[in-house]
């Protein structure tokens, strides 16, 4: 078992059980200790994470395409909690039970099937609200990802990400035998399209291990915490989101938390790229590489491989290089991009977004709740159910 969050130090454990064993397992996770990087004074004056950045950012157009499709068992629970409602919809929101300091809850148990440029597949296999109204989740906040600008912010992975941001190293620390670094993103200019906060970068295969941002509007800050994970040897994905958003505007306060958490995660990589040869671009150990050839060799997962292109020298030329430019971190990232996008990709019928609802989907017992979310409600979470936080039982 593998117990991580944000900011802590990851925990792990075996257990052993037999049929009819139950155990109980509390688990308090320490705080992540940082180590402090060294005063490295050079000419150019440059902080440290600028190296590190430019590795991950040239790379960073291999991991957006890294999957063709995965499917997922996604939980999803969306709070809302108002503070401060106004005068004029106070009567109206009163009769959906919508009060000042009364949690409104809605949780959902979905499997999704996401694939490469076509809309979310979902089918809901539980859902439920503490209000009367929408119980609709938006299965979205489950497959965001910071490779990727989100709704016009610009991501601290852009290609143009130095442009807009200053980055600076805060510490390192180890994690399964490889450093993490911890680098704080600092806009450079003001407005509503940047994030401010920090990333973790994984050194070696140069990925995001976590990310802990802030956008801030006139109307609203928006809190945004993932954690990602290996979930197939050099397959990272987000499998942790805590979003929350804060509203303080028209007379109205507030604050709105979407959690939302992945398991039985099953990918399919694409297939326009040699994952093996950007493998070896990473500096990454034999070990590594010996777990990602066991894990294609066994799951056939490349030897679909379409129109398969010879490596190209000027790719593997810039991926050799210990120290990347601003400019050459921007050529590896379009030679990257262009090698993704290669190949004539079969016409596909593009699905709409579709969500289908099991017959049983608002069916489900408290029990069954208590049984299947893998992230507890909170005291007032649970009371606006009308049940104990701990059994979840009425």
């Amino acid at each position: 078992i593998v117990v991580q969050y944000l900011g802590y130090a990851k925990y792990r454990t075996k257990i052993s059980l037999d049929k009819t064993a139950q155990l109980r397992l509390d688990v308090k996770l320490q705080p992540q200790a940082l180590a402090l990087p060294e005063v490295i004074v050079t000419a150019s004056g440059e902080d440290p994470a600028a190296f590190i950045m430019r590795k991950a950012i040239a790379l960073g157009p291999y991991y957006r395409n890294q999957l063709e499709e995965y499917r997922a068992r996604v939980y999803v629970k969306g709070t809302g909690l108002p503070e401060k409602i106004p005068a004029l919809l106070r009567s109206q929101l009163k009769k959906d039970g919508i009060r000042e300091g009364r949690y409104i809850v809605t949780e959902t148990l979905s499997d999704i099937h996401y694939r490469r440029d076509e809309p979310l597949q979902t089918k809901v296999i539980s859902t439920r609200t503490s209000s009367i109204g929408n119980e609709d989740v938006p299965m979205q906040f489950a497959t965001l990802s910071l490779y990727n600008d989100i709704n016009g912010v610009i991501s601290p992975l852009s290609r143009d990400a130095f442009a807009i941001y200053r980055f600076r190293l805060e510490g390192t620390y180890l994690e399964d035998g490889r450093t993490v670094s911890r680098i704080r993103v600092i806009p450079r200019r003001k407005g509503q399209d940047v994030y401010t906060g920090t990333i973790m970068i994984r050194e070696g295969s140069w990925n995001l291990q976590a990310v802990d941002l802030r956008v801030t509007t006139n109307l609203f800050d928006l809190d945004i915490r993932q954690v990602y994970q290996e979930v197939e040897p050099l397959v990272w994905m987000p499998v942790s989101h805590d979003y929350k958003l804060t509203v303080d505007a028209l007379g109205g306060k507030g604050s709105f938390r979407y959690v939302a958490t992945l398991s039985d995660i099953r990918v399919r990589l694409n297939p326009q790229l040699d994952h093996k040869r950007f493998a070896a671009m990473m500096e990454v150990g034999e070990q590594e590489l010996a777990s990602l050839n066991e894990s294609v060799s066994s799951s056939g997962k490349l030897k679909a491989t379409r129109n398969p292109k010879p490596a190209n020298p000027r790719l593997e030329q810039l991926a050799a290089k210990e120290n990347l430019s601003r400019s050459e971190m921007r050529e590896m990232n379009r030679l990257i991009s262009m090698e993704a996008r290669s190949g004539d990709r079969p016409k596909l019928e593009i699905k709409p977004r579709n969500t289908e609802l099991a017959d049983s989907a608002k069916l489900r017992t408290p029990e069954y709740w208590a049984n299947n979310r893998p992230v507890p409600l909170t005291a007032g979470e649970a009371e606006s159910f009308g049940e104990d936080s701990l059994s979840g039982a009425k």
